[in-house]
């Protein structure tokens, strides 16, 4: 039988574990089964009021929200630093096609809207990214 502590937030088992906290409850088979299952999708396991444990949706803090949304700017930034390099190349050269300065000005449009993007103050659903030149 598996055993459940709320305060550790981690399963054991009698013949593994030497040492188990004061406060574990017993878990079935079924449950931890049906817990790591549930897991696997994505739901993360936690105590409920009674110290069992429960699936729940995992949601993100403002801190972790505003990371994510950091790691997708700097992502996007990176992408049109790599085209523009060989673009802004050209033009400075004066050897740049009508085509690679019209690239470049879409590309160099794009990297402003991209850096205008507060990524501090609102939720993913509220950003509109701009889109990439073709």
């Amino acid at each position: 039988m598996k055993k459940y502590s709320a305060k550790a937030n981690a399963f054991y088992d009698a013949d593994i574990n030497p040492v188990i906290p004061a406060d574990a409850v017993n878990v079935t088979d079924e449950e931890w089964m049906s817990l790591l299952s549930g897991q696997s999708t994505g739901l993360i396991i936690a105590a409920d009021s009674d110290g069992r444990p429960v699936l729940k949706e995992y949601v993100l803090t403002d801190e972790e929200k505003s990371a994510q949304l950091d790691a997708k700017k700097r992502e996007l930034r990176t992408i049109a630093d790599d085209a523009i390099a060989p673009l802004q190349d050209a033009a400075t050269l004066g050897i740049a096609t009508d085509d690679e300065n019209a690239s470049l000005k879409a590309w160099m449009t794009y990297r402003v809207l991209l850096n205008r993007i507060d990524t501090k103050s609102g939720g993913a659903s509220e950003i509109i990214w701009p889109e990439q030149p073709a």
